[in-house]
């Protein structure tokens, strides 16, 4: 839900998202509302689109937005339609 209202808000920003459970932090970079790049803080190895879908199977957690420009460069190179697809068939792939 907060991807899509990013992207139909069109926002620049980095988005934060910790996780309930362990307190892991990661961050989604966005610019005019599409996800440029992500990564979890402490862990280096996972970056990109699957830093997202890992942060979409987070059941609990807050969140905060902070507006800024990003001015990097596109690592994801997906829409956030294609990632959430993704995300979600991952998902329902790892409940079988």
């Amino acid at each position: 839900s907060l991807l899509v209202m990013m992207e139909m808000e069109r926002k620049d920003g980095v988005l934060s998202i910790a996780n309930g459970v362990d307190q892991r932090i990661g961050r989604i970079f966005l610019r005019q509302g599409q996800v440029i790049r992500a990564k979890l803080d402490k862990d280096s190895s996972i970056e990109g689109a699957d830093c997202v879908y890992e942060m979409l199977r987070w059941q609990s957690g807050k969140f905060s937005f902070a507006a800024m420009e990003v001015d990097m460069e596109n690592t994801v190179g997906m829409s956030t339609t294609g990632l959430l697809m993704e995300g979600a068939r991952r998902i329902d792939e790892a409940n079988r």
